[in-house]
This record gives structure tokens, sequence and C-alpha cells, in this order.
């Protein structure tokens, strides 16, 4: 397993990381996760008041 040396393009970080296309961090990633979440969890109960 080759290991790659990526800059987060949110943070601008140096984190390691054996997937080649991987554009951010883990803390990154986890943040943009719970927006998402947050985003479609607000449309899902719009929905269900309608």
């Amino acid at each position: 397993m080759k290991l790659y040396r990526k800059i987060c393009k949110k943070c601008g970080k140096v984190f390691v990381t054996s997937v080649r296309n991987q554009r951010l961090c883990k803390f990154c990633r986890i943040e943009n996760r719970e927006e998402t979440n947050r985003k479609y969890e607000l449309k899902r109960r719009e929905k269900a008041v309608k």
C-alpha cells in the first residue's frame, strides 16, 4: 500500500493518506459530512411538513 502526502483543500494542513485522489483531511471530511447531513435533514423536515 502506497502512502501519499497531500495538502487539504479546505484548511491547508499536510496529511498522509493511502487514497490517491483524496482532497480533504480527516477533520475537514468529518466537518463536511456534518454540514451536508444538516442540509439534507432540513430538506427532509420541510418535505414532512408539506
